[in-house]
C-alpha cells in the first residue's frame, strides 16, 4: 500500500509529461563535436583559473596594491554567494510547484540555456579583462581600468556558479555552484551512481588539473615571449575569451545532453536542495543539532579553507615582487612572472598525483588521521614558502599544496558531491567524512570566505610575512579542532 502510491504518481507524471531524450549524435558520447566541447571547456577552465592566479600581479602592474586586490576578489566571492543563494531560492520554489521538473533545477530555465549563457558571460568577462586599461578611452566611460576589471570579475562569477565544468579542480579556493542531488528524477538518465560517481569526481579532479597545467604552460610561454605581465596577461585573457566562445557555440550545437567523455555529468543543480538560511538563528540551530565531533570536524576544515582562500591570491605577488625567483632553461631565462606559471604547473602536477593516490590512501589509512595529517601539511606550506628562496624547494612546496586533492573527498566543506537522500542523525559519527554539513552551515562557510581575500590583502600590505604567518596560524587552529574530535573519541571510549 505504501509503495504503490508513489509508483502510481510517478506513472501519472510519465503519461502527462514526455520523457526527456538526448539528441542523437553520430558517434554517441565520443562524437567529434562532444570532444571539441570537452577540449574547449577544459582549456577555458585552465585559462580562467590561471588568469585569476595572475590577476593580483596584473593589478599591481597597473599601480594598485594588495588591499585593492583583496577587495576586488572579495567582491567576486560575494557575488557568487548571492547568485548561489538566489539559485537555491529558485530551486526551492521550483520544488514546491514543479517537483521533479528538470527546469526547476535551474530556476525555470532549460539547462542548456543556463550553460551557454554562463559560458558567454565568461567570454565577455575575459574580453573586458583584455581591454580594461583602454576601454575608457575607446568607449568614453568613467570606470577606469580598475572599474572594468571589477566588471570582468563579476561577469566571471556566472561561470563559477553555473558553468558546465564549475566543479573541476580546484574548488576549495573558490565558491562554486555545487553538484548536489537528493532524489533521482528522469533527468538522471545519464547520472552514474555509487562507484561511478566516485570515479566521475576523481576524473573531475584529474581533468581540472590537466586544464590548469595547460593554462600554466600557456601563460608561462606568453610572459616569457613578450617579457611583461601586462601584455602576457592580456594574451592569456584574450585566448581564454576565444576558447570560451568556441565552447559556448559548441554547447549550443550539441543540444540536450547531460554527459561528456571523461568529465561525466555537466549540468546539475547549482545549489543544494535546502532552503537558504534566513537568519543567524537557523545557523545556530544547525550547529546545536550537530554532535561535538562533527562540529569540530567541520570547523577545522572550514578554518583551513579560510586561510587558503585568504592567502592564495598573494602567492604571485610574493614570488614576483617580494622574493623574485628566476631560472635559465635552454639558454633562455625565465623571469619571475613566467616562473610563477611553472610553480602553478607544479601544483597541478601535485593535484594529479593526489587524485590518483586518493583511493589507495583512503583504503589503507584511517580517514581521520589522513585528513588531519593532510590538512597539517597544507597548513605549513604558506610559512614554508615565505622562508625559502630555492626554486626547487618552492616548486616542491607548490606540488605539496596540489596534493591536497588526496584528502579532498574527506573534507566536509569541499569534498562531498552528493547529499544523502536520507536524514543524517545529529549523533552520527563525525568520522563519516563523506557527509556534507547541513545547508545552513554550508552557506555560513561560504559567507565567511567572502572577506578572507580582503583581510589577507590588509595583512599583506603590512608585511608579506604577516599575511602568510596568519594563514598558517589559522590553518593550524583548524587542525587542532580536528584533533579535538579524536581526543573526544578516546575519552568517550
Amino acid at each position: 500500500m505504501t509503495t504503490s502510491q508513489p509508483q502510481s504518481r510517478s506513472q501519472g507524471q510519465s503519461r502527462s509529461r514526455p520523457q526527456p531524450r538526448p539528441r542523437p549524435s553520430p558517434g554517441g558520447r565520443f562524437d567529434p563535436v562532444r570532444i571539441v566541447l570537452l577540449v574547449a571547456l577544459v582549456t577555458s577552465h585552465g585559462l580562467i583559473r590561471v588568469a585569476e592566479r595572475y590577476f593580483p600581479e596584473f593589478l599591481s602592474a597597473l599601480g594598485y596594491g594588495p588591499i585593492v586586490t583583496g577587495l576586488v576578489v572579495s567582491i567576486g566571492l560575494g557575488v557568487t554567494v548571492i547568485i548561489t543563494a538566489s539559485a537555491t531560492a529558485g530551486l526551492n520554489s521550483g520544488d514546491e510547484t514543479e517537483s521533479g521538473d528538470r527546469n526547476a533545477e535551474t530556476g525555470g530555465f532549460p539547462a542548456r540555456v543556463v550553460a551557454v549563457v554562463s559560458v558567454l558571460f565568461a567570454t565577455l568577462g575575459l574580453f573586458v579583462w583584455t581591454g580594461a586599461p583602454t576601454l575608457d578611452a575607446l568607449l568614453g566611460t568613467p570606470l577606469s581600468a580598475l572599474g572594468w576589471l571589477a566588471v570582468g570579475v563579476v561577469l566571471l562569477q556566472a561561470w563559477h556558479s553555473f558553468g558546465p565544468v564549475r566543479t573541476l579542480w580546484p574548488i576549495d579556493t573558490r565558491i562554486v555552484g555545487r553538484k548536489t542531488r537528493s532524489t533521482r528524477t528522469e533527468a538522471d538518465e545519464f547520472t552514474p551512481s555509487g562507484a561511478d560517481r566516485e570515479r566521475d569526481a576523481r576524473a573531475g579532479t584529474v581533468i581540472g588539473a590537466l586544464g590548469i597545467g595547460a593554462g600554466a604552460l600557456i601563460v608561462t610561454a606568453a610572459i616569457a615571449i613578450v617579457g611583461g605581465v601586462k601584455t602576457g596577461f592580456s594574451i592569456v585573457a584574450a585566448t581564454g575569451a576565444a576558447v570560451t566562445l568556441v565552447a559556448a557555440i559548441t554547447r549550443g550545437v550539441i543540444g540536450d545532453t547531460d554527459r561528456l567523455p571523461l568529465v561525466g555529468r555537466i549540468e546539475a543543480p547549482s545549489a543544494a536542495r535546502g532552503r537558504v538560511p534566513d537568519s543567524v538563528a537557523s545557523v545556530r540551530r544547525a550547529v546545536v543539532a550537530l554532535s561535538d565531533r562533527r562540529r569540530w570536524t567541520i570547523t577545522g576544515d572550514a578554518l583551513v579553507r579560510l586561510a587558503l582562500v585568504g592567502s592564495t591570491p598573494y602567492l604571485v605577488l610574493l614570488f614576483v615582487e617580494e622574493q623574485p625567483l628566476s631560472l635559465s632553461v635552454g639558454g633562455r631565462s625565465l623571469m619571475p612572472a613566467a616562473m610563477f606559471g611553472a610553480f602553478v604547473l607544479a601544483e597541478a602536477g601535485g593535484a594529479l598525483l593526489g587524485a590518483i593516490a586518493a583511493p589507495r590512501l583512503v583504503s589503507a589509512v584511517d580517514r581521520r588521521w589522513l585528513l588531519t595529517l593532510g590538512l597539517a601539511g597544507v597548513s605549513l606550506v604558506p610559512m614554508a614558502l615565505v622562508a625559502t628562496s630555492s626554486v626547487a624547494i618552492v616548486a616542491l612546496l607548490f606540488a605539496v599544496l596540489g596534493c591536497r586533492t588526496a584528502i579532498e573527498p574527506l573534507r566536509p566543506t569541499v569534498g562531498p558531491r552528493i547529499r544523502p537522500s536520507h536524514d543524517v542523525s545529529p549523533d552520527a559519527d563525525a568520522t563519516a567524512l563523506g557527509l556534507p554539513p547541513p545547508e545552513p552551515l554550508q552557506t555560513a562557510v561560504r559567507i565567511a570566505l567572502v572577506p578572507a581575500p580582503f583581510v589577507g590583502g590588509l595583512l599583506y600590505a603590512i608585511h608579506p610575512v604577516a599575511a602568510f604567518t596568519v594563514a598558517t596560524t589559522v590553518s593550524l587552529l583548524g587542525v587542532r579542532e580536528l584533533l579535538r574530535s579524536f581526543s573526544f573519541e578516546r575519552i568517550g571510549d
